[in-house]
């Protein structure tokens, strides 16, 4: 009877655990960096392995959440089952991305995983960060999209591009995801009524045109992504100047996955037109 009451118990509360919050990160801007290099790879440079190669690189994306939960609470898995649910998600994830890798390298070979072997460093010191509670500093925040966009390269490179080509593609989408950071952390600092100085974003765009500029003078990069990050200066810009129109948080991030979608078909769009 008292064993009949403690699985009807564990029932229960297992019926009330809430299972898209333990498999689906919430953060927007997360979702964003990582579908905008997976979406331009697949579009300049469709492929049976640069779909594999998305997979993987969402499953990767996809463990984060469930495994930092696990690992934070793994000394409670008796007195939740939220802990244990998060870890199985995170070791689906893991298989589903381990046998994605596996397939993408079995049909376009090895060097299509280069671009992962090369961001491992980077996400392994991302992680470091984040299991000290510590990922909404500035460096992380910059190391886990510029990371995450080796997707990219590693979709063209399935694609039968070269090693050049997908170097110049993962610099376009750094020249994007870096001096947005540091866009959006003034600009919430901003809406926060916090000291902010818009001199570090606005440096960071300016470069990011310049050199992207600088690419397509040489004709190694489209010049519409130039048009692109023309965009995302103005936009920083604006949003950070006197004049700007006030915005809560989820907006913001909203209107970010607006500017990633424009740059991802603008870039794709010019390098359409090269080909």
């Amino acid at each position: 009877m008292a064993g009949g009451t403690g699985s009807a118990g564990r029932r229960q509360r297992l019926s009330r655990v809430n299972l898209r919050s333990i498999a689906l990160p919430i953060e927007h801007g997360g979702w964003s960096f990582l579908a905008e290099p997976i979406a331009l790879g697949l579009l300049v440079a469709p492929s049976g392995a640069g779909m594999a190669v998305a997979i993987a690189a969402a499953s990767g994306f996809l463990v984060r959440h469930p495994g930092r939960m696990f690992w934070k609470n793994r000394h409670r898995l008796e007195a939740s089952p939220r802990y244990r649910i998060a870890r199985k998600f995170a070791a689906g994830y893991a298989v589903v991305g381990i046998f994605a890798l596996a397939a993408a390298g079995a049909l376009s070979g090895i060097r299509t995983l280069l671009p992962f072997l090369i961001a491992m460093p980077f996400l392994l010191w991302f992680a470091a960060y984040d299991v000290r509670h510590e990922a909404r500093r500035l460096l992380p925040e910059i190391l886990a999209p510029t990371a995450v966009a080796v997707s990219a390269p590693a979709v063209v490179l399935a694609g039968g591009w070269s090693g050049r080509a997908a170097l110049i593609i993962w610099l376009l989408l750094a020249f994007r995801s870096i001096p947005t950071v540091l866009y959006i952390r003034a600009r919430l600092r901003q809406e926060r009524g916090k000291p902010r100085s818009a001199i570090g974003s606005n440096l960071a765009h300016a470069t990011a045109l310049g050199a992207g500029g600088g690419l397509a003078v040489a004709g190694m990069a489209p010049w519409s992504a130039v048009v692109a990050l023309l965009i995302l200066l103005l936009r920083a810009a604006a949003g950070l100047s006197r004049l700007h129109r006030s915005a809560t948080a989820k907006r913001i991030g909203l209107s970010e996955i607006g500017y990633g979608a424009l740059f991802v078909v603008l870039t794709a769009a010019g390098y359409a037109s090269l080909s």
